[in-house]
């Protein structure tokens, strides 16, 4: 099932609020929906959720590429970014068209599996203790939460960045059903 969700409005964030979280408007509001996402996506029955930001674009055969990695994802995996900007190297898996993250931000294409779903929402729902996006909260948690990506991104920081654009105003969700093959 896909699902759109209205994006938080960042201009409708109190200042008050952004001191306290020492982070800015916008960066507040795009935390926030995903919050929104996944509390949504806990409520399915569904096995993993793919979340994708406005700014998401799909290539002709997105279908088939993703069919391909999710097949090949190692059992046990909790979160695989289809987009990314690798701040460290990742490591080399057996996996063919994968690598696992060290530490990936700019995840603005994400699929979550249930399982650590509440984990990734109660990170984001912290305040850092100093300013963090949402996209760095959900990358600190790749020493625990095994992540992976497609081995194209395994370029050095910033020429690793992907950028897909969905023209729509909000957040893409599309709750999965994960059948073994």
């Amino acid at each position: 099932m896909i699902q759109f969700i209205d994006a938080a409005d960042g201009e409708c964030v109190s200042e008050m609020k952004c001191r306290k979280w020492n982070i800015g408007k916008r960066s507040y509001a795009v935390g926030l929906s995903k919050r929104i996402a996944i509390r949504r996506f806990l409520q399915s029955d569904d096995d993993a959720l793919l979340l994708l930001e406005d700014d998401v674009m799909f290539t002709k055969d997105f279908t088939s590429k993703i069919d391909f990695l999710i097949d090949n994802l190692p059992d046990g995996w909790g979160m695989f970014f289809l987009g990314g900007n690798h701040v460290r190297p990742p490591l080399e898996t057996d996996s063919p068209g994968l690598v696992r993250c060290v530490k990936t931000h700019f995840n603005h294409a994400l699929m979550i599996r249930r399982w650590c779903a509440s984990r990734i929402l109660k990170e984001l729902g912290k305040k850092p203790f100093r300013q963090m996006f949402s996209d760095q909260t959900v990358g600190k948690l790749q020493s625990e939460i095994p992540t992976y990506a497609p081995e194209r991104l395994r370029w050095t920081p910033r020429s690793g960045q992907s950028c897909w654009k969905l023209s729509y105003g909000g957040l893409a969700v599309h709750w999965v059903r994960l059948v073994p093959s």
